[in-house]
């Protein structure tokens, strides 16, 4: 994995008070808008969480204001860890128990050991000073059977990588493919399942959902695979919601099909932010169309021109042919007349 020359001591220096409110602007550490991002980056997550139980000990690392924790049934026991001090105490307030700023701070406490059946980390590895230990820990917090949910940057071996070294800058690690799947198998011999989504208009990303048991594993590989289907013909409409909220909603991977599907995510999980994240695909497609046809406008036209210019050549080379045969035919006159002369 690629990893910052320097890393600086004290990491909490790019977490300040305004991190979820950056604004834009290139090369700025924070989101420019956190609301809104977390509605189309979190909803599959949560449809995964409820997807793999109905209630039980949840952790969120990294969990920002709380916002995928305080929409999740209130069956679930919720705690976070977040570093940013304004947004922890926004997600205290929405009833999220946030237990430490720091998920080392954890690593010597036993109550926490084994405690969790979920825990989530989106976003958060490549923050951390030490990437394989966060991870560690993490399995090391879970239950047995829990599982644990990640998602972080990749440097891809296909698609453009420049908006990981043009923005988000206060990452320390810069994950690869092979990397990662070195760690969870080797490193930490765990179960796993996962694999690049490609976010278009904007990068790729890592998911995986990871697990000590073999019999969870059979169920995480089943989730992943809804997940990723291209096929929703035959999945529920739950399956159909959660693959449409990772494809449409998470990825911008728009086909026919999904959009025909969209009204089974939509009638149990209509939002103002996530709307708008489907406007944002609609005029993608629009602009898309115009400019499409725009192209085939022009190409129709300089076709008609062509037409125009073949049918003017073959004019002009019938003229230049009629042209020489008469040339000719004066030559000949000429010489004709020429051997007349006395």
């Amino acid at each position: 994995m690629g990893v910052l020359q320097n890393v600086p001591e004290d990491l909490s220096i790019f977490y300040g008070g305004d991190y979820y409110k950056a604004g834009d602007g290139e090369g700025k550490e924070g989101y420019s808008n956190y609301e809104f991002t977390a509605e189309h980056s979190l909803l599959w997550v949560k449809l995964c969480v409820k997807s793999l139980r109905d209630s039980g000990d949840i952790l969120d690392v990294g969990c920002a204001d709380g916002h995928l924790l305080a929409n999740l049934p209130t069956q679930f026991n919720r705690y976070g860890i977040e570093a940013n001090h304004a947004a922890s105490l926004e997600a205290t307030r929405r009833g999220i128990q946030v237990i430490s700023s720091d998920l080392f701070s954890l690593s010597g406490r036993e109550e926490w050991i084994g405690k969790f059946d979920i825990i989530t980390s989106v976003a958060t590895f490549e923050h951390l000073r030490d990437f394989r230990g966060g991870v560690e820990l993490c399995l090391r917090l879970l239950k047995e059977d829990g599982v644990l949910l990640l998602e972080v940057p990749l440097l891809s071996d296909w698609a453009n990588n420049d908006t990981w070294f043009s923005s988000s800058l206060e990452h320390v690690y810069y994950p690869t493919l092979q990397g990662l799947e070195w760690l969870l198998s080797n490193e930490m011999g765990a179960y796993f399942v996962g694999g690049e989504v490609h976010i278009k208009g904007f990068a790729s990303n890592y998911i995986a959902f990871v697990t000590r048991s073999e019999s969870t594993f059979r169920r995480i590989k089943n989730l992943y695979e809804v997940l990723t289907r291209s096929d929703l013909s035959q999945l529920s409409d739950e399956e159909c919601a959660l693959n449409l909220a990772f494809n449409v909603g998470h990825a911008f991977d728009v086909t026919p099909d999904r959009v025909l599907m969209l009204p089974k995510l939509l009638k149990t999980e209509t939002s103002f932010h996530f709307l708008t994240r489907l406007t944002h695909l609609w005029h993608a497609d629009a602009l898309a169309s115009a400019q499409l046809h725009w192209a085939l406008e022009t190409l129709n036209t300089a076709n008609e021109y062509g037409s125009r210019q073949s049918h003017e050549v073959v004019r002009l080379i019938a003229l230049s042919r009629d042209l020489e045969q008469r040339v000719t035919f004066l030559e000949n006159k000429l010489r004709e007349n020429a051997r007349l002369l006395p």
